[in-house]
């Protein structure tokens, strides 16, 4: 709720805007934000397919008015994301996203679950395609693993900055 609260009132001057998630879980984050804010605004999310599928439910019954669209249903690099309400596409989906068309990206406690080497190609993404916010809500704990054999090490919050160029600290 308190995250949904403080993307509201960073977008509150801009008309119809534009969030994306990465790593949405079940959706309660959107659901909370859809919810809070009350003028017109699209939410992109994007997570592994198997849990999307608890996401679309989740906010399919809980939005049965809102235009949402779904993965396969159209080809992501042909439409205009501000025609949906909703939209729930697979994570391999960020790159089809168009330059300079979101207005907030936000990230809670998935970045720092991933390899760097991936939160540093998201990072890419979000730089390329973010024209105002970048919010986030990760653990400061440094995490080394082994999976297949291949050693794995994930950013902590601390290390997780976008490029000062294109970005600002607020908080």
């Amino acid at each position: 709720h308190y995250t949904s609260i403080e993307i509201c009132e960073l977008l509150k001057n801009i008309n119809e805007p534009v969030i994306c998630e990465i790593g949405t879980g079940s959706g309660c984050q959107a659901y909370k934000v859809i919810d809070n804010f009350k003028k017109p605004l699209t939410y992109c999310l994007f997570d592994i397919p198997e849990v999307l599928v608890f996401a679309s439910f989740f906010l399919m019954a809980n939005f049965p008015d809102k235009k949402i669209l779904l993965h396969c249903e159209k080809d992501m690099s042909k439409i205009d994301i501000t025609e949906y309400d909703i939209i729930l596409m697979p994570n391999f989906m960020v790159p089809y996203l168009k330059d300079e068309s979101v207005d907030l990206f936000f990230n809670d406690c998935s970045f720092t679950e991933m390899d760097g080497r991936a939160v540093k190609e998201y990072f890419k993404q979000i730089e390329r395609v973010n024209r105002k916010y970048f919010m986030h809500v990760n653990h400061t704990l440094k995490s080394v693993w082994n999976f297949d054999g291949i050693r794995t090490e994930n950013l902590p919050a601390g290390k997780i900055e976008p490029d000062p160029e294109y970005f600002k600290r607020i908080y």
